[in-house]
């Protein structure tokens, strides 16, 4: 009587081995596929929850808001300031008279203020929406239910000297995201 040899007989532990390393190499590929659209399907749309979105999206409005409004104010005062330099501009500072000099370093020191202000919340704003990758920004990728996009990265009135960008003649305030 002939004795049938089975699978598990003709082969080695060593084949063994790498067969089940090469199955789990294939099984992390495939999984990696999935996840990173390899196959053409991609992970699922909405990893994160509608209600945290939304809250993000809240937060967004808000402080873009608010750096709205910081930017109101600092056109009011630069006016200001422009309007004292127009009514005093055939005279040199020096023979402003005091009151004009304590107004004038008032509105100087608010402006400072203001900005800076301003280039906090604009500093925490782009950062914040950078991390969501400025999904908020892009019309067709805002989450469900919301219809308005928001204002892409602010400008800053601090900017690093390095950037070769000149704060004077910037004319944007802040910039559209388009892709």
């Amino acid at each position: 009587m002939e004795r049938k040899h089975s699978w598990e007989q003709e082969t080695s532990s060593g084949t063994k081995i790498v067969l089940w390393i090469l199955s789990a190499a294939l099984g992390v590929v495939v999984v990696l596929g999935i996840v990173n659209g390899w196959f053409g399907g991609g992970p699922p749309k909405n990893i994160v929850p509608d209600s945290v979105l939304a809250e993000r999206y809240e937060w967004g409005v808000n402080l873009a808001r608010q750096i709205d409004v910081k930017r109101v104010a600092l056109d009011s005062l630069e006016a200001k300031k422009a309007d004292i330099e127009k009514a005093n501009a055939k005279k040199p500072q020096k023979k402003w008279s005091r009151k004009v000099k304590e107004q004038y370093g008032v509105l100087d020191s608010l402006i400072s203020l203001n900005r800076s202000e301003h280039d906090k919340l604009a500093k925490e704003y782009n950062a914040e929406m950078s991390k969501w990758n400025w999904r908020f920004a892009k019309p067709d990728s805002l989450p469900q239910g919301i219809t308005t996009p928001l204002s892409g990265p602010y400008k800053l009135f601090s900017i690093p000297q390095d950037t070769g960008v000149d704060s004077k003649t910037s004319n944007s305030y802040h910039e559209t995201i388009v892709e």
